[in-house]
């Protein structure tokens, strides 16, 4: 009796630790800016991720879901967030996706921490300068 007790026990918290786990990598926005790869070219395409980028960090996400940002040739209003986002970041897995609750899965605070390191990545990158 007591090794079946101890075998559901194991069961249970074997079971538990899988919802866990599960629950830590739900956030699709997470998941797919996470170790992505930022491809953009020229200053033109890097402000406009940078600002598509703090928008995020400081906007709320009912605004966020009415701004539209440049194309890559720098023609205004073209681009929702989402859109910015998928044109310019390749994600770690092919398979990852932005999701079906992309407003409220990028204001977590997750999500923020990951987009303010983005962020930092960016300002510290070297910059090209020009020959003379």
């Amino acid at each position: 009796m007591k090794e079946k007790i101890n075998i559901i026990f194991i069961t249970i918290l074997v079971f538990i630790s899988t919802i866990i786990a599960c629950k830590i990598n739900e956030n699709a926005v997470f998941n797919y800016l996470n170790n992505a790869e930022l491809q953009y070219e020229g200053k033109m395409q890097e402000q406009n991720i940078v600002k598509a980028l703090a928008d995020i960090i400081n906007l709320p996400k009912e605004q966020l879901k009415n701004i539209k940002y440049s194309n890559y040739k720098g023609k205004e209003n073209q681009l929702d967030l989402q859109e910015l986002i998928y044109k310019h970041f390749v994600p770690e897995k092919t398979n990852y996706t932005l999701g079906n609750n992309f407003y409220n899965q990028v204001k977590k605070a997750e999500v923020q921490k990951l987009v303010k390191k983005i962020l930092k990545q960016i300002e510290q990158k070297p910059k090209m300068n020009k020959a003379k």
